[in-house]
């Protein structure tokens, strides 16, 4: 993976994170939706496993803000 990949995909998976602790549904979606991240993320096992997580916390985080 080359070095401005790794930067796109860390950019992209810090926004993410940001989102989920701000409860913040719009900014996560524009995050997740960026057609940079899938390219960034597909062979890179341990990116995969990551972003697996951000996935499982955002669901935990915007179910339970429902309430």
């Amino acid at each position: 993976m080359s070095i401005k990949s790794e930067s796109i995909a860390t950019q992209l998976f810090l926004a993410m994170d940001e989102a989920i602790e701000k409860k913040d549904r719009k900014a996560f979606m524009k995050a997740m939706k960026d057609g940079r991240l899938h390219n960034c993320v597909v062979g890179n096992e341990q990116y995969e496993k990551y972003l697996l997580s951000l996935y499982k916390r955002a669901l935990n985080r915007f179910i339970d803000s429902e309430d």
